[in-house]
């Protein structure tokens, strides 16, 4: 068998390489999970089922209470009850509501929740911001109150034209006239009524897994290249 010199060497460093990128990647995907509203996009001035999805990000404990403070524009008319969690609304003078907590449940390390209502979109807006408020078991209170792109940012539901694919209802949670209906559950999914869409990275989170990606492609190059000169410079 014919033995190339270095080939083994350079297998050997490409594999760290692509494990400490991998290493990294899972840890930017896990540093990602963040507090959103599915579904992320829906039409103005129509009747939604939305879910704010709550991860927990400690490995050490669970998170005991859930606040949210619902945007300007948006008019919540009912939630879906959540075994194990009490609910506490909060009203403004004219009797909107302007917050929701949920507490009494543990979402445990390595686990998620979906906390479900229905909701009204505003006729005018681009998007809407809710700031909530985690409650861990020791006592401390994440705040997801910040702009897109800054560390532990708001969720935000954007406002798009009719004609997209988000399911509008009516005020009893029926499909409303002219609104696509919501795609049914695959096989094995719960159908509790929450949204099915899956969170997606944000812009920034992207942009850093494409730049990990290429670094470690320009890396691995790099070394090749390196073996490469070295045999030749032996065999000359």
């Amino acid at each position: 068998m014919v033995r190339i010199p270095g080939l083994a060497a350079s297998t050997r460093v490409a594999a760290a390489l692509i494990a400490v990128t991998a290493l990294a990647l899972v840890t930017t995907e896990v540093a990602s999970a963040h507090v959103t509203v599915l579904p992320a996009e829906a039409p103005p001035d129509t009747n939604q089922t939305f879910s704010v999805r709550v991860p927990n990000e400690k490995d050490d404990q669970g998170t005991v209470k859930v606040r949210v403070e619902l945007p300007a524009g948006l008019t919540v008319s009912r939630f879906q009850p959540k075994a194990g969690w009490t609910r506490e609304i909060e009203k403004n003078a004219q009797g909107q509501m302007t917050a929701v907590t949920w507490s009494g449940g543990v979402i445990a390390p390595a686990e998620f929740e979906d906390f479900v209502f229905q909701a009204r979109t505003p006729k005018e807006g681009s998007s809407l911001s809710f700031k909530a408020y985690q409650t861990y078991q020791g006592g401390e209170t994440v705040e997801w109150v910040n702009a897109a792109g800054q560390e532990r940012p708001a969720p935000v539901l954007t406002l798009k034209a009719p004609g997209s694919t988000a399911s509008a209802t009516d005020d009893h949670g029926q499909a409303a006239a002219g609104a696509q209906p919501a795609a049914k559950p695959a096989a094995g999914q719960p159908s509790g009524g929450a949204p099915t869409v899956a969170a997606s990275a944000s812009g920034s989170d992207l942009s850093l897994l494409i730049t990990l990606a290429a670094g470690l492609l320009a890396v691995i190059a790099i070394v090749i290249s390196g073996i490469a000169l070295s045999r030749r410079t032996r065999t000359a």
